[in-house]
């Protein structure tokens, strides 16, 4: 039951703060429930959360740096789509139509593809985190 309602935490936080979307009224309600509910569990996913989005802004900010340092140019659709990377972890966005088993192929941003499985409670249009993944040598 525990992890559920930290899924739950964490796909609303992750809508909210790394995706920058704006939470229903019912999501929204939801959320300060589980906030006084589970109040530790809820801190605990929320400084995750926090974390992840640091970490993916400051891999927007190199790339699109990166980019300028390389040609001059970078589009903000660029830097927007890209598939972040840091520390060995991947940030994958769940598409629409995923198959009954939940796997889908991701091609990491150095062309390797790999098959994962989408957490349960992840729903299209939802980010997850997949990772470690291994090292090119």
């Amino acid at each position: 039951a525990e992890r559920a309602v930290a899924t739950k935490i964490r796909r609303l936080l992750r809508k909210e703060v790394v995706r920058g979307k704006k939470l229903s009224a019912e999501e929204d309600s939801a959320l300060d429930r589980l906030m006084e509910d589970y109040a530790v569990l809820y801190d605990a996913i929320d400084l995750e959360v926090e974390a992840e989005k640091a970490a993916l802004d400051k891999e927007a900010d190199e790339q699109v740096v990166g980019k300028l340092e390389s040609d001059g140019t970078a589009s903000d659709e660029q830097a927007a789509n890209k598939q972040a990377v840091d520390d060995d972890f991947v940030e994958v966005l769940c598409p629409e139509g995923l198959a009954i088993d939940r796997i889908l192929a991701i091609t990491l941003p150095d062309g390797r593809t790999f098959n994962v499985r989408a957490p349960d409670g992840v729903a299209a249009g939802d980010t997850f985190l997949v990772g470690p993944v291994p090292r090119t040598t």
